[in-house]
């Protein structure tokens, strides 16, 4: 009995996901804007490197901070986010429990 209480569970995830398709979702514009971010800040501070900038040792300074930096924070938004928003977890987890 729970084998077919996961299959429709499991069923309604992929009929959700084919649903959203076509949507950008809060966490994948999140996940785009750090992507950018970092290329961008990579990017900047190979052109300040090969032209011999005196800000290439910033921008590299900054560049390793960024590294970690933008992804822990758009780690913290996500789960900001998820926890304002809800994602769903508290109904599958009481039809578990039943």
């Amino acid at each position: 009995m729970s084998d077919l209480k996961k299959s429709k569970a499991a069923e309604e995830t992929v009929s959700e996901t084919r649903k959203s398709h076509g949507k950008m979702t809060l966490k994948q514009i999140a996940a785009w804007i750090a992507i950018v971010l970092l290329v961008g800040m990579y990017v900047f501070t190979l052109i300040c490197s090969i032209i011999n900038s005196p800000l290439a040792e910033q921008m590299f300074h900054a560049s390793l901070y960024c590294t970690f930096f933008i992804p822990v924070i758009a780690w913290v938004f996500i789960m900001t986010v998820k926890l304002v928003k809800g994602n769903g977890d508290d109904k599958e987890n009481r039809d578990q429990k039943k």
